[in-house]
């Protein structure tokens, strides 16, 4: 989606992590793959990017999405797109 057309929506952008549940769910698992750290940086740099160019500057959000295994608690809070230099190239866990 990255490269198709802009929608005639608003459209925000996110970026997540890698994902598997399958110790959990069993057969209805959900995996996303290929999440090793360089990939998901060159996915937030260009999210972040596009988001730049596209929108202004009280609309450049950008959802990152940490997935809580246990769905307890969502921790939100608004960051200026420029605070995201800083993420760029995330750690290792």
């Amino acid at each position: 989606m990255l490269a198709g057309p802009a929608p005639r929506y608003p459209l925000f952008r996110g970026v997540m992590r890698g994902w598997d549940n399958t110790p959990r769910v069993q057969d209805r698992a959900h995996c996303f793959v290929n999440a090793e750290p360089a990939n998901y940086a060159r996915w937030l740099q260009a999210v972040v990017g596009q988001t730049r160019a596209s929108r202004s500057a009280d609309e450049r959000i950008v959802f990152i999405n940490a997935w809580n295994g246990g769905a307890k608690a969502v921790i939100s809070s608004r960051m200026p797109v420029t605070a995201a230099r800083s993420w760029r190239r995330p750690r290792s866990p």
